[in-house]
């Protein structure tokens, strides 16, 4: 006997089975949201955390706040392999001067 044969929760009749409605895919309401993770060592995550980011940036003529900015930064950087991704993360460790 399998652990999946469970003879009374199953239909007696086939048109039990037949007569049951399709699943309707629920409705996405709100705005999505796209988070990316990045594993950083401790010792990593504190440097990057010290970085001094300003409250405005402007990039072509657009002004961005900084959550901005950092956001497109992780999602650029987790569309990387992972070596350019250390060599990205490493140099910007080291222009911060710490």
């Amino acid at each position: 006997m399998s652990i999946y044969d469970f003879d009374d929760e199953l239909p007696e009749d086939e048109e039990q089975e037949s007569s049951q409605k399709a699943a309707v895919p629920a409705k996405k309401k709100g705005k999505q949201v796209m988070n990316t993770q990045v594993n950083l060592s401790p010792r990593d995550a504190s440097r990057l955390n010290g970085l001094h980011v300003e409250a405005i940036t402007t990039l072509d003529d657009v002004s961005l706040p900084k959550n901005v900015i950092f956001k497109a930064g992780l999602i650029a950087l987790g569309e990387l392999e992972a070596t350019k991704r250390a060599d990205i993360i490493a140099r910007v460790i080291a222009e911060s001067g710490r």
